[in-house]
């Protein structure tokens, strides 16, 4: 039998918002063990992935890991591979965009090693057709693909022992079958598999590549195994069967004179998760509109090019796994990504003459109008779903303070996004629970509801929204009208609310408003009310406000102050969003105010959320 070259992948990416503790812990327990395993084995081969924001932080903590990765790749023991710089979710990004990160990745490994690579890592491993042309435009040779995808060119695709070719508009690059293992066991079971599959076929050439798993921990946090002894385990198996077995690189194994078989593959659909998760959705659209805000710059290369690196920032993997707890759920990620997108809006905005406006068009991209109210300050965003704020962008601190997560993951479908201004009525006398749960279905909660778009009045940026009376809710006699406005660094929004129906009624009223912030504790946040010009501050856990003329609360992270003010003090309703059980998400705060209203009266409050962003140490500290 002919020798099976055998190709070992290792990958390596900390997602970009991740804490530097995170990073350092995966350097220590992961990426360093295998290094140092690497350059004490000089004859064991490896192609190695790292992303753009790994290097970038071992380049700042750990530079002299890359004084080890160029002995590595002197001495043939590592190939790198190129790719998108931010880890990128290829399928769902444009083709500049797609070009520009690998072309990036491409220019810093050249940089700081010496030699461009010919190989590209695609995140996921999923194959869509269009990447061939994508790949050769940037100088790549050949790729990985999930063996899974190779079903259509054999009927045991967990066994493909040859790569192929493939194009796009006639344009041509090599794909590899790879196969992933994540214990050491696993990875010489498969091996003693591949030999005898191998033997039976009995090709003039067998080509195996192996992704290993080298994560130290398990989702659980406990210890799987170590790196150093994974390393050994298979070099020594392939060593004693060095009859059967031959490690190679692809730039090597590409050099021989070969021939391959062309294949188009059947394309996996990553875009499944814009529907399961709402909140994914949002960032995907965020990044459509500010890809578009980016085209619009003109005669400015270098504020361009700059305004695209934040906006590949957050086009990352992590948030669109299907899997919630891959990524979308984590605070810090998402808040990295908004973070970056808001930038590259700010960029956007620099040496113009920047005009507060409404826009109205599909944002979420779901076949209706949302519409953004653009201040010089805040950016509001507003769908007709409860005519409520699904995204709220303070722009100096670079933030999305709607940014939130909520999933359950037993129900067949998906479970829209939390908005903020989006409206309880209930029976008087209720609890917080009762609010919440609505078991008897005894309130009317407006995020189920369509208003309608009443006015636009654009010389003073403001919009209103009418939801009528429907009987078809509790309280259905209770029309609301909603008017949004900003000023400056102030969201304001007046309530208008008319008994259409020929009986008294008497409920409580209560906006839900929602907050993000990195995390519960007063590390990250603080509670104060302001009464008779007193401050106060409050454990972030409490859950009644009395008679208040004022809540704030102080990002300690942004150094930013939010102050919610109504016409008359209130009473306030507060709760966190735990998104899976043990994951912070969001602070909640619900205004409660009773309201009566005979047959045809009418009733108005208007309530206010500031923003500032606090220079030094806050009067409030």
């Amino acid at each position: 039998m002919n020798k099976v070259k055998v190709i070992i992948i290792s990958h390596h990416h900390i997602p970009f918002g991740s804490s530097e503790d995170v990073f350092e812990t995966y350097y220590s327990q992961n990426l360093k063990p295998l290094i140092t395993s690497l350059y004490q084995i000089p004859y064991f081969s490896v192609v190695m992935h790292c992303s753009g924001t790994l290097f970038e932080w071992l380049e700042r903590r750990h530079p002299e890991l890359f004084m080890i990765f160029e002995e590595l790749i002197n001495r043939k023991q590592i190939e790198l591979l190129g790719g998108g710089f931010y880890e990128p979710i290829l399928p769902l990004i444009s083709v500049t965009d797609k070009i520009g990160q690998i072309e990036l990745l491409t220019t810093y490994i050249r940089k700081h090693f010496g030699k461009r690579p010919r190989g590209c890592w695609i995140p996921g491993l999923v194959w869509e057709q269009n990447f061939a042309s994508v790949l050769n435009a940037c100088g790549i040779d050949y790729t990985f693909v999930n063996h899974a995808q190779f079903t259509e060119v054999s009927m045991d695709s967990a066994f493909v022992s040859q790569a192929f070719i493939t194009e796009d508009q006639g344009k041509l690059t090599t794909l590899f079958p790879v196969y992933r293992v994540t214990t050491p066991d696993e990875a010489l079971a498969y091996l003693a598999q591949f030999k005898k599959k191998a033997a039976l076929k009995n090709q003039k050439e067998s080509i195996l590549s192996m992704l290993l798993d080298i994560e130290t921990q398990s989702e659980d946090g406990h210890e799987k195994y170590n790196p150093e002894i994974y390393i050994n385990q298979i070099f020594k198996y392939l060593k004693d069967d060095s009859d059967t077995f031959e490690l190679t690189l692809p730039i090597k194994y590409l050099k021989q004179d070969l021939t391959f078989s062309k294949t188009y593959l059947t394309g996996v659909n990553l875009r499944k998760t814009l529907v399961k998760h709402s909140e994914a959705n949002g960032l995907y659209s965020k990044m459509i509109y500010v890809h578009t805000l980016i085209n619009q710059l003109r005669g400015d290369k270098a504020r361009k090019k700059n305004a695209r690196e934040e906006l590949w920032k957050a086009q990352g993997i992590d948030a669109f796994a299907l899997d919630s707890a891959q990524g979308i759920q984590n605070n810090s990620i998402r808040n990295a990504m908004y973070r970056a997108l808001i930038e590259a809006e700010k960029i956007t905005r620099e040496k113009g003459v920047f005009i507060p406006s409404i826009l109205a068009f599909d944002f979420n991209l779901d076949g209706k109008i949302e519409y953004v109210i653009q201040g010089n300050e805040l950016n509001c965003y507003v769908g007709l779903q409860g005519a409520s704020i699904f995204e709220l962008d303070y722009m100096p601190a670079a933030t999305n303070y709607t940014d939130t997560f909520y999933v359950q993951d037993e129900l067949p479908y998906p479970v829209p996004k939390r908005t903020s201004f989006v409206e309880y009525l209930c029976p008087p006398g209720c609890s917080l629970h009762e609010i919440i749960s609505d078991s008897q279905h005894r309130n009317r909660f407006t995020g189920r509801e369509l208003y309608q778009e009443e006015s636009i009045n654009k010389p003073h940026n403001t919009i209103s929204f009418i939801l009528e009376a429907n009987q078809a809710e509790p309280f259905g006699n209770i029309s609301i009208k909603k008017q949004y406005g900003l000023k400056k660094n102030t969201l304001m929004l007046t309530y208008t609310l008319m008994n259409k129906g020929s009986e008294t009624e008497r409920f409580t009223f209560l906006p839900h408003l929602e907050f993000s912030f990195s995390e519960f504790s007063t590390k990250a946040y603080q509670l104060f009310i302001a009464r008779s010009g007193e401050t106060k501050e409050l454990d972030l856990d409490i859950h009644e406000v009395r008679n208040t003329e004022q809540v704030i609360y102080k990002d300690n992270k942004n150094d930013v102050l939010i102050s919610i003010k109504s016409v008359v003090p209130f009473d306030a309703w507060q709760y966190q969003v735990f998104s899976p059980p043990s994951v912070y998400q969001s602070t909640c705060i619900l205004p409660i105010q009773e309201i009566l209203l005979t047959p045809g009266e009418q009733w108005e409050t208007s309530f206010y959320v500031s923003f500032e962003k606090k220079q030094g140490k806050s009067a409030l500290a």
